[in-house]
């Protein structure tokens, strides 16, 4: 029997880190949750097989960034309500290099887990938002 995919879910708010991190256990994956300041040694320490960030306020960013320095073959899936009209965000992911996929909220643990197993196929590129995932 495989082993379930890690995935390493970091996020400041407890609520969604219990939602989503809940929501994907049930589907499957094994989770560890984090906040930002510990996110990056966390990724060291388990190596996980996918990183979800919630991004959008500037200590998200910075992290992503801090990811990308230390863990740079480990793909970010970037969660965010912030999906801004101007795309300034989206652009922002796609920027880095380990960012696989942009997924706006409100997103079900179901469509984001949907989004990291595209991730995990290797897919690369994947942009969705609020309504998009089941167009």
């Amino acid at each position: 029997m495989a082993m379930p995919k890690h995935v390493l879910l970091v996020d400041e708010v407890d609520e969604d880190r219990d939602i989503y991190g809940a929501g994907l256990t049930d589907l499957g994956y094994q989770v560890t949750v984090s906040g930002y300041s510990g996110a990056v040694h966390t990724a060291i320490r388990i190596r996980p097989d996918v990183v979800v960030l919630h991004v959008g306020p500037a200590p998200g960013w910075n992290t992503a960034d801090a990811l990308l320095h230390s863990c740079g073959t480990i793909p970010v899936v970037a969660l965010t309500a912030a999906v801004r009209p101007d795309g300034a965000n989206r652009a922002r992911a796609r920027g880095l290099h380990n960012c696989a996929a942009f997924v706006g909220k409100p997103c079900t643990h179901e469509d984001l887990a949907g989004v990291i197993g595209r991730v995990l196929g290797g897919e690369r590129g994947i942009e969705t938002t609020a309504g998009a995932l089941h167009q």
